[in-house]
């Protein structure tokens, strides 16, 4: 297969992914999220800025248990919000479909590929 003839087909791969039904939801979703509990959002981000300085130190600092604490509470309340859930459902589906589409180029191209 030639280069050109590669990079349309994979051009046409990525335009058939992106107008599926599962990415128009998870952008659909992705927006609604956005919109609906962008406090939970924000939560977590400043829960693991704070985590991520904080785990520099790890035990030797004071407030490490009560901002890994922090953090843990931030990222359930994110993840399990029903909008999340979908979201990261469908995220997954198309995941493993670029995985597979990736794993059928790689044996075209040789077997020696991992």
């Amino acid at each position: 297969m030639r280069y050109f003839e590669l990079c349309e087909k994979s051009s046409l791969f990525a335009k058939e992914i992106m107008s599926s039904s599962e990415f128009v939801e998870l952008l659909r979703l992705k927006e609604e999220i956005s919109l609906t509990i962008p406090n939970l959002l924000e939560d977590f981000k400043k829960a693991k800025e704070k985590y991520e300085e904080v785990s520099l130190y790890q035990t030797y600092h004071p407030d490490y248990r009560k901002v890994k604490l922090e953090l843990v509470r931030a990222k359930e309340a994110l993840y399990t919000n029903e909008l999340v859930v979908k979201y990261k459902k469908l995220e997954k589906i198309i995941q493993e479909k670029m995985n597979a589409a990736s794993s059928v180029i790689l044996k075209a191209i040789s077997n020696n590929i991992k």
